[in-house]
């Protein structure tokens, strides 16, 4: 399974600017660059903790099927925002898979700015027995 292909074949992952930075046994690392659309006000000092959450989505969703090597789906996701992420902060997830069991998968999330600093954690409970993509699309 190509990730990286993967990755860049969602257009919000793409409108999102994600790039995968590593894929390793057990973990993966994904970098968000930072776009004026991130603020969180007209202010624009800080990034919109909607945008921080889907990092940390997406990131658990990609550390399972690197592990699974199929789609896995999330069902459950817990956020916890540690500090806040400045405007033109950019953002680096790096996802873990903890669990990757016959039906259900678990994946924690820690996303740090460029100065390694701790902005929020995530742990989301997956589905590792998802429909293939292809049983999903509309005909």
């Amino acid at each position: 399974m190509d990730l990286e292909k993967m990755l860049n074949s969602s257009p919000y992952h793409r409108w999102l600017g994600l790039q995968m930075e590593l894929v390793g046994e057990n973990e993966v690392h994904i970098k968000m660059p930072y776009r004026q659309e991130f603020a969180g006000s007209d202010e624009g000092i800080n990034i919109h903790g909607g945008i921080i959450s889907s990092l940390i989505d997406i990131a658990a969703c990609f550390a399972m099927m690197n592990a699974t090597k199929r789609d896995t789906p999330n069902l459950n996701l817990e956020v916890h925002y540690t500090r806040m992420a400045a405007a033109g902060d950019e953002l680096i997830a790096i996802a873990r898979t903890l669990k990757a069991g016959r039906t259900l998968g678990i994946a924690d999330v820690e996303v740090k700015n460029q100065d390694g600093k701790l902005i929020a954690a995530g742990r989301s409970l997956l589905s590792t027995a998802a429909p293939e993509r292809k049983t999903l699309t509309k005909k």
